[in-house]
Order: C-alpha cells, then structure tokens, then sequence
C-alpha cells in the first residue's frame, strides 16, 4: 500500500482483516468458516456489551453498532497508513478488532462519564514496528496508563521450523509496555474485552483507587 492509497477509494476492510486459524480451512470453506466466526465474535461481544450496560447504564448506555459495515474502511486505513512504509503489506487487522469495531464504531461518548470503552487507536508502538496501541479511557488514572500502555501486534510473521503452520501465535496478541519492552499478556483482544467487562462489572465497582485496580488488572491478563 503506498500513500497514493489516501483517498480510500480502493480500499475494503475485507482485504486486510484476518481470521485465526483461516490458513487451515479446506479450499471451498471459507466462508462458512468466516460465517461462523464472526457469529462467535458477535455472540460474546454481545454478551460483555449487555454486561456492561446492566452495570454502567449512565456510561455505557448509548453503545451504538455501525449501520454500514464499509464505515469502518477510513479507520481502518487511517490505522495502517500511521506505519511505517516498510511494514503496511504486512500488517493485519484480526476479526475481534473489525467486529468490535463494528459493534462499538457509532458509540457516543456521555459527557458526564468518567471512563468508556477500550479505543483502538492510529497510534503505532513508537519503536516496535507492527504494534498499534489500545487505550483504555479512565479520566482518573492516565498517568498510570501512560506507564503500562498496551498494545496489538498486527504484523504477521512466518514460521521458519514448520511449513504446515505457516504463522505464528502472536498476531493479535495484547502486549504490555514497561520500562524494559514489550511484555506478553496471555489473551488476544477478543479475550481482552472480556476480561476488562468482567474486571468492570466486578472489581471496578468495589474499587476504592481506580489508578491500582486498572494497574493490576493489566499485570494480571
């Protein structure tokens, strides 16, 4: 992709989404494979949305769903043109983000509210190419999220040791800044908003400092 590219006429999100574990799909099935994951994504994502309404209905009452799939294109395209030249034909949006996006994507931020929603940002790791970061959004604690800032990985790496798998594991993976690099989480960003929704509707609401319960939340992914 080269900065011709601006204008977005050309550019389709489908192009540059990927599927965990599409590369193992018999040839003509595809689609029901995609079908059938974006389901999945869609049911949990559903599922920790509602979660979180029941919990915040003030903050997280008016989470809006994109009408039009395509919306997402600009977004998309801001996100990978803010990389490196060198590295956009590698980069790779995984389905959890695209479908979060797309259930999330007309959200309206309340005004009053003192946190919302994970915000997937165009702002890549400033020294690791191929990682974009998450923010999380709490009005009371961005110091603390200034010093462990997360990120996804986004670029797809090949596998030299085995030919059958062609990938490897940490596409789409969430890592944790610290002072000494990129340090690995243990979920993807599906498994991210999960638990962050679970962290929220349970030990955010008995938190007594928002900055230490956030903190340890993200040592603990």
């Amino acid at each position: 992709m080269s900065d011709s590219d601006d204008s977005g006429t050309d550019f389709d999100w489908r192009d540059v989404v990927h599927y965990p574990g599409i590369d193992e799909v018999p040839r003509g099935q595809e689609d029901a494979f995609i079908r059938s994951a974006r389901a999945e994504l869609q049911t949990r994502y559903r599922t920790d949305i509602e979660s979180l309404k029941e919990t915040f209905p003030t903050e997280f009452g008016s989470i809006k769903a994109v009408q039009d799939p395509d919306t997402v294109n600009e977004t998309l395209q801001d996100i990978i043109m803010a990389f490196p030249e060198s590295v956009r034909d590698t980069i790779k949006i995984p389905a959890s983000v695209i479908e979060y996006l797309f259930l999330t994507g007309d959200t309206e931020a309340t005004a009053s509210a003192d946190f919302g929603l994970p915000i997937v940002t165009n702002e890549p790791h400033p020294e690791v190419p191929g990682y974009l970061k998450i923010e999380l959004d709490y009005d009371e604690c961005s110091d603390e999220l200034d010093t462990y800032p997360l990120y996804i990985k986004l670029v797809q790496q090949r596998g030299k040791a085995s030919k059958k798998k062609a990938t490897d594991d940490s596409l789409g993976r969430l890592f944790l800044g610290t002072k000494t690099g990129l340090k690995p989480t243990n979920c993807d960003f599906e498994e991210f908003i999960s638990k962050w929704a679970r962290f929220m509707c349970e030990d955010f609401v008995e938190a007594d400092a928002v900055g230490a319960a956030v903190v340890e939340f993200l040592h603990a992914i």
